[in-house]
């Protein structure tokens, strides 16, 4: 019973009025006066309230403002991404479209991984060839010569396995991880015009995994006989045209 009368008491004082006086500090003076109840008090402050949410949430979303909430993506970031998506995923149909055409007819498509001015093989043959010149200007062979090199040495290995595996071998049993350690000081030698990159730990170690990847868990020695096979009936192939070319 004395419960319910103290909550009749406590809703019926929410509106009861109260004078609120503003006066003067050093005279007392009555400047501004007004009548208010708890509940008016209330409400007012619910309704400042209603209007300053209101009004924030009008400017962050119907303003430029909007943008700069994160997770937010406006209407034409959405419609670029779902634009660039369907792009990528038509150029990735395309160009596996092309791999399956270029190995069709017997060529081995490359795809590096990023851009790149030109094509790999092209990269290669223009350092050669830049370094050829250099040695044609300078008179240390003749162009008869050069191509002599490349023929009887290193482009005969180089149709079997290319230059990382044909170095790789060439480190014996503990491949490019030896070879790099023994002739890597050379690249500082003066033996080309190029200027060779900084033999680094991040170089060393791609360079060491691409050639064991390469070999396919077959030892140095195994690949070794493998290009010796090869080298041996390919010199027995290539005598029944070179004399067509030589003489």
């Amino acid at each position: 019973m004395k419960n319910k009368k103290e909550n009749k008491g406590f809703f019926k004082k929410l509106f009861n009025d109260y004078k609120v006086v503003v006066s003067s500090e050093d005279t007392f003076e009555e400047k501004f006066a007004f009548k208010a109840s708890k509940i008016n008090v209330f409400v007012l402050m619910l309704v400042y309230s209603v209007i300053l949410i209101s009004f924030t949430i009008s400017v962050v979303f119907f303003t430029q403002l909007r943008e700069l909430v994160p997770g937010y993506s406006s209407s034409d970031l959405l419609s670029r991404a779902i634009y660039l998506t369907q792009k990528t995923d038509s150029l990735e149909r395309q160009i596996e479209l092309n791999n399956k055409f270029y190995k069709s007819i017997s060529m081995n498509p490359i795809m590096v991984k990023k851009e790149l001015p030109g094509y790999l093989s092209d990269r290669l043959q223009e350092a050669l060839w830049r370094e050829a010149l250099h040695i044609v200007n300078e008179g240390y062979a003749t162009t008869k010569d050069l191509d002599r090199a490349i023929e009887d040495g290193p482009g005969l290995r180089w149709s079997l396995m290319g230059t990382f595996l044909t170095f790789h071998l060439a480190g014996g049993k503990a491949g490019m991880k030896h070879m790099l350690e023994q002739f890597g000081p050379a690249l500082k030698l003066p033996w080309t015009k190029l200027k060779a990159p900084k033999l680094s730990k991040k170089l060393s170690s791609r360079v060491i995994i691409g050639t064991r990847n390469q070999a396919k868990g077959k030892s140095v020695e195994k690949l070794s006989k493998i290009r010796d096979e090869y080298l041996v009936k390919l010199q027995k192939l290539r005598k029944k045209y070179e004399d067509k070319i030589r003489k």
